[in-house]
């Protein structure tokens, strides 16, 4: 299943990788703050309209996420006035400076950390299962 990093580009599965990253703190939360709020509510009407919001929420945080990373590995977004910037604020000179060689942190930076392919992966082969298995449930 290696060959799944090649099926998408570099930035996308990093921008993938981070995302289910961020949701694991920002499920997390949600789930902290529903259940907070559902503890000081006494009607269910009101536990119900809480469940269901923490729930839109929870679809909804990995979606701005992702629009949100995706906009900022952008080169568009990335470049500013002086010249390319790498996505930690750093200019390429100043970072080729720092790291000692001569390669271009633009090449660097798409190499993906074999970590987060096997996240993204692990992630895609969970959802194509769990799929398999409530399509097997309704036939």
């Amino acid at each position: 299943m290696s060959n799944f990093a090649n099926w998408i580009s570099p930035e996308l599965l990093r921008t993938l990788g981070w995302t289910l990253l961020h949701f694991l703190w920002q499920g997390a939360g949600l789930a902290a703050l529903f259940a907070v709020a559902a503890a000081v509510c006494r009607s269910a009407t009101a536990r119900y309209a809480l469940a269901v919001g923490a729930l839109v929420l929870m679809m909804a945080s990995p979606v701005i996420t992702f629009t949100w990373s995706q906009r900022q590995t952008n080169p568009a977004v990335r470049t500013g006035a002086e010249g390319a910037w790498t996505w930690a604020g750093t200019s390429t000179r100043n970072a080729t400076a720092l790291s000692g060689s001569r390669a271009p942190v633009a090449e660097s930076r798409t190499e993906q950390p074999i970590a987060m392919v096997w996240l993204v992966e692990a992630w895609f082969l969970g959802v194509l299962v769990l799929s398999l298995r409530t399509s097997g449930g309704l036939f």
